[in-house]
């Protein structure tokens, strides 16, 4: 029997698979409406570790003893510490052997490639299902940019994925630190973020950083940023790249002189959590989960909040 994988998506900035070109968009599925009558076990391959894994197994064991329906959710993480490269690298092989999980994790453009190896199930079938389906009020309780993130225009602009945890860049700053550096307010501007930032480096005697004006940038802040200065990530028309304007220069000007100045802390994993949380570190970029609970010595971080979309409140059936 061929085994279908269900993809269950997590935001991510679509920096890949561009060309619309001629490619086989996925079948749709006819078992939309399938009545369950013996018990069912679906492999779920994700990533999450630490305290995320502990609050996701928490649901994946709620489920499974609630839902009513015979169905027993495997959850299995299979990042290998590496999170969405170590596994994309799992999934790839899985494909080449026909050994695919029912559901997995994946960013878009993961999402994409599976596609392109016509391993993806189309889900609006499922979405909309009379039977099985979400009802528009639970549809309605998704915050609707989630839902269109998992329709591909180079598939008929069909959902192949849908939303398991989703992130937002957000800057957090120490407002003690700032008031003593006498920024009042944060910066709104790229030109007053670096004055700011900056302005929070200190050298010892010897000439070496012992506080520095953010802690860390990823790609994820870049692209972010990009955006902001108005920029895109691809073109409309997804014929080529899009950061590659002025837009994207200016910030990777920016990052270049974070780094050569020296007021820019380059993280060894996420020690940047510690930096953030002593007095050595102005600024921090990353998720919220961890750093909202570390964030009274530094002066601000770049944060990914996530929100996780597993259960949805008005439909605790689906999974």
């Amino acid at each position: 029997m061929r085994r279908v994988l269900l993809v269950t998506a997590i935001a991510a900035i679509l920096v890949g698979a561009c060309g619309p070109g001629p490619q086989t968009a996925p079948a749709a599925s006819t078992d939309a409406d399938i009545s369950l009558t013996a018990p069912v076990e679906i492999t779920l391959w994700h990533n999450q570790t630490g305290v995320l894994a502990k609050a996701f197994n928490d649901l994946v064991v709620e489920f499974n003893a609630t839902n009513g329906k015979g169905i027993t959710v495997k959850a299995e993480d299979q990042s290998s510490g590496n999170s969405y490269t170590g596994i994309y690298q799992k999934m790839l092989g899985a494909i080449q052997a026909g050994a695919t999980p029912e559901m997995v994790v994946a960013v878009e453009n993961q999402v994409a490639d599976y596609a392109k190896a016509g391993v993806i199930v189309e889900l609006d079938p499922y979405i909309n299902s009379p039977k099985n389906g979400l009802s528009k009020e639970s549809l309605a309780d998704i915050y609707k940019p989630y839902l269109e993130s998992g329709k591909y225009p180079q598939y008929g602009n069909k959902s192949l994925s849908f939303p398991f945890v989703k992130s937002l860049e957000v800057l957090y700053r120490n407002d003690d630190l700032a008031k003593e550096l006498g920024f009042t307010a944060p910066p709104k501007t790229w030109d007053e973020f670096e004055k700011q930032a900056k302005a929070a480096l200190k050298t010892d005697a010897t000439g070496k950083a012992t506080r520095w004006g953010v802690s860390i940038f990823s790609i994820d802040t870049w692209l972010g940023q990009v955006m902001n200065r108005g920029g895109s990530i691809v073109k409309a028309d997804l014929s080529s790249v899009g950061f590659d304007g002025k837009e994207g220069l200016a910030s990777l000007q920016l990052l270049e002189r974070c780094v050569n100045e020296g007021w820019c802390y380059i993280p060894k994993g996420f020690d940047w959590q510690d930096r953030f949380a002593s007095p050595s570190t102005g600024v921090s970029c990353r998720g919220p989960t961890r750093a909202l609970r570390r964030n009274r010595s530094s002066l601000a971080a770049w944060s990914r909040s996530r929100r996780r979309l597993l259960r949805n409140s008005s439909h605790p059936g689906n999974f």
